[in-house]
């Protein structure tokens, strides 16, 4: 991890190009890009499930790892229409769904970095933190509508809201954000075609969060694709060699910093398999 970048998405974007490739003659030429882990599993296991939900929703959701994919892409391709690219920064307020793995595995294929906030903060220091990152789109579960209400008038860089489909947490109305546009995923991926992933190097950046401020202001920290990437292969040991049944997750928490093999602060529980001290991205791996 390192200090988070304050320059312009333009001088990130530069800097990431910039960064040396990796020799065309090696065993694995590839950079280590986070959504090839995605597009191994669709790959590999299409109709395995991915598990998530509960606890704020009426029941856990069940998608396939293909129509993942699928959607995922999509999502890209709609980002990439609205002019996010590489080097821009999304911020995410939602729970664990579905539909904000799909988000987070759109912003990171195309090379946007993804800012996860936490509900349990002020309003004025979720502001201070959106500012400070530059984000530019900001993706909510539906009861977060009010706590946006007042965030969006803080924070003059967000240009667009995306709402999830998260069945069983139904807003009443679509969160007013005065002139700032307002859209259903579903709508809003509908939009554009799928497109492909990656294409940019592994040094990117993948993600930032945020320090507690215990000893002052909240200071960001990026993550970078490479970093994510070798922390979760890390991770998936465990599963590797059989130890574990699964990887569990708390619904309703959520993660300063998603990886996909689930939360960096995963610790082992009393009962089988493993427990989130932190909170896990979204995945729980179903039995079998």
């Amino acid at each position: 991890m390192s200090a988070m970048s304050l320059s312009g998405a333009t001088d990130r974007r530069e800097e990431m190009l910039g960064a040396p490739s990796r020799a065309t003659g090696a065993m694995q030429p590839y950079a280590l890009l986070l959504g090839k882990f995605l597009q191994h599993a669709a790959k590999w296991y299409p109709d395995a499930e991915v598990v998530a939900g509960g606890g704020v929703m009426a029941s856990a959701e069940r998608v396939t790892y293909r129509q993942l994919l699928a959607d995922s892409m999509q999502l890209s391709g709609a980002l990439a229409a609205s002019g996010l690219g590489l080097g821009d920064r999304i911020a995410t307020l939602a729970w664990n769904s579905p539909a904000h793995l799909e988000a987070w595995n759109a912003a990171l294929g195309i090379g946007i970095s993804v800012h996860t906030l936490n509900p349990r903060i002020s309003v004025a220091q979720l502001a201070a933190m959106v500012r400070q990152a530059d984000d530019r789109l900001l993706v909510i579960s539906p009861d977060q509508f009010e706590t946006v209400e007042q965030l969006i008038p803080l924070c003059p860089g967000i240009a667009r809201v995306l709402v999830l489909d998260e069945p069983g947490n139904i807003a009443a109305r679509l969160p007013d954000c005065g002139s700032v546009p307002v859209s259903r995923l579903a709508d809003f991926r509908a939009q554009a075609a799928p497109i492909a992933w990656g294409d940019f190097p592994e040094s990117a950046e993948a993600g930032i969060c945020f320090t507690s401020g215990t000893t002052g202001a909240p200071k960001g920290v990026a993550y970078t694709h490479r970093s994510n990437y070798l922390v979760t292969l890390n991770l998936l040991q465990a599963n590797v060699l059989a130890s574990v049944p699964r990887i569990r997750s708390s619904p309703r928490c959520r993660c300063s910093m998603p990886t996909p093999g689930g939360c960096p602060s995963l610790r082992r529980g009393r009962g089988p398999g493993w427990s989130c001290r932190g909170g896990s991205t979204m995945v729980r791996a179903s039995p079998g």
